[in-house]
């Protein structure tokens, strides 16, 4: 039986950090028939980038949202165009600024959603403000992958109710933030395969 059909969202131009993680947990999945899972990234250079080649060489199906400038209101439909044509069972979301649109376009409405958390950068005031959206955007979300028990902890006191937090497989592990994901969600909530994630979303 086929697997899920999964769409990430990711702002991302280099191979590091979730970028990395995304695209090798992605192919593993692939090679396994346990989801099939697409990119759907964003472009402001009208050029490939070392993001988008290595989706691509890894196999994986890539959209590209063009974004002439910072802010540009077009992002909004041409993600929901792509979203539509994709007919996800499960949306993935990286980062503030994908968490922001899938909330503000109704999407999470549409589809159900899996918000990855990574934790923040506050180097200025500017990202400092930017990062406050999560305020809103993440307590829609189905469900909140974070990668440790710290940030579980900040991430309840914005307000995303311990219940959409899936459990970490290793508390011991899982203390320590930094250096990547230490543990995974033990029930499976990355894109539950029975269906379980689409079928509580269709109860609502």
């Amino acid at each position: 039986m086929a697997g899920s059909r999964v769409v990430a969202v990711i702002e991302a131009v280099t191979v590091t950090g979730p970028a990395k993680n995304l695209l090798r947990f992605a192919a593993r999945a692939r090679s396994s028939t346990a989801a099939e899972i697409s990119i759907l990234t964003f472009n402001r250079s009208q050029q490939s980038n070392p993001f988008l080649d290595a989706a691509r060489s890894a196999g994986l199906e890539a959209d590209v949202i063009d974004e002439r400038f910072r802010f540009d209101p077009g992002v909004m439909g041409q993600l929901t165009a792509l979203l539509q044509r994709r007919s996800p069972d499960i949306v993935q979301t990286h980062g503030v600024k994908a968490h922001f649109l899938v909330r503000a376009g109704g999407l999470a409405r549409r589809y159900p959603w899996i918000a990855f958390h990574h934790g923040y950068t506050a180097e200025d005031l500017k990202m400092r403000l930017y990062n406050q959206l999560d305020r809103w955007s993440l307590p829609g979300a189905d469900r909140v992958v974070t990668v440790c028990t710290p940030f579980a902890e900040a991430l309840a006191r914005r307000g995303v109710p311990p219940s959409n937090q899936p459990r970490l497989a290793d508390r011991r592990r899982s203390t320590r933030c930094g250096g990547g994901w230490k543990s995974r969600p033990a029930d499976g909530s990355f894109f539950p395969s029975d269906g379980s994630l689409v079928k509580r979303r269709n109860a609502i």
